[in-house]
């Protein structure tokens, strides 16, 4: 980590507070000189930093731009060695860690940034990315995990978004199976998991959590079409009461916790208590046939257990279809 970066990371941990760059100068065993070079570097990136030659720097609360070392800040400091990596424009944080996958990465790690020119929904669709989302994936460790259980990680990080967003910002989320997170009625959050393949073995190597938020965008920047459908956790004109990273972080923070336990299934009792699909009218193609009936329950593996129209009873898995909710 470089100079400005490890300046960065101080003052993102002391946000709001008074801190003298003697005191930073200290901290990191260099000159006062450096830190001050640091300082300046950062101001012109656009970072908000008051400077009194009195009280010394203060890092503004309203500093809202993602960062490794606003990331780093916020991880819980019990979860152990995680790589966070950070860059403003990217193909696909999915596709860039599951390369650092296939090249044989162990670690648990976080690639953010601000804007994707190639991101991905399920079943292959484009996943747009614009100005003011966060976008992120989170590569973990899966080898020696039972085949079956990796399509329990998309809903837990459903769960792990929900905890995060309703516990900062105190707004009432809803689940749509499997992969979407919704505030008043419209998507702020999709959840793409992807799997590295141990061929020989059959098994898992690894599984990349792709995650974009919807956390300020603009209004013109949201499709016509889409303006029903497509929300965003703060409004153009709000100003939000929490940065990106410590969203970021805190989504992190969750999803890695439970992952540390993945036979512990106790989350999905909040997979199911945010549920917007159980009890609904729902219809979706399977086999090429398109079906409805009422979603009545999800099972211990995430599945959706449906009930048809002529009475017969199904189990949907994650990776075979996409549900519409009729009423």
């Amino acid at each position: 980590m470089n100079t400005k970066s490890e300046v960065l990371k101080i003052l993102e941990e002391n946000k709001g507070k008074a801190i003298s760059g003697a005191d930073i100068a200290n901290s990191l065993h260099l000159t006062r000189t450096s830190i001050w070079k640091a300082i300046n570097e950062l101001k012109e990136e656009g970072y908000k930093i008051d400077s009194s030659t009195k009280k010394g720097y203060v890092f503004s609360g309203d500093n809202n731009k993602l960062s490794g070392e606003g990331i780093l800040a916020y991880l819980g400091k019990d979860l152990g060695d995680i790589k966070v990596l950070y860059k403003d424009r990217v193909e696909s944080t999915n596709k860039d860690l599951l390369e650092l996958a296939a090249s044989g990465e162990k670690d648990i790690v976080v690639e953010a940034a601000s804007y994707q020119s190639s991101g991905r929904g399920r079943i292959g669709r484009k996943f747009e990315s614009p100005e003011g989302g966060i976008y992120f994936s989170i590569l973990l460790n899966m080898r020696g995990v039972d085949f079956n259980r990796i399509t329990i990680i998309t809903p837990m990080a459903a769960v792990a978004v929900a905890r995060a967003v309703e516990k900062l910002t105190k707004k009432s989320v809803g689940i749509k199976w499997v992969n979407d997170v919704f505030i008043d009625g419209k998507k702020i959050c999709g959840i793409l998991t992807q799997a590295s393949i141990d061929i020989e073995t059959n098994s898992i190597n690894s599984a990349v959590v792709g995650i974009g938020i919807d956390f300020q965008l603009k209004d013109k920047d949201i499709p016509s079409e889409l303006k029903d459908i497509i929300g965003t956790i703060y409004r153009e004109d709000e100003t939000p009461l929490i940065s990106q990273n410590e969203l970021l972080a805190n989504v992190v923070n969750e999803l890695v916790y439970m992952y540390k336990d993945l036979t512990n299934k106790a989350f999905l009792r909040e997979y199911i208590s945010h549920s917007i699909v159980l009890g609904k009218e729902i219809s979706f193609d399977l086999n090429n046939n398109h079906m409805e009936g009422v979603a009545i329950d999800i099972d211990d593996n995430a599945a959706l257990i449906v009930r048809l129209q002529n009475g017969e009873e199904i189990k949907l898995n994650s990776g075979e279809v996409s549900i519409k909710i009729s009423k």
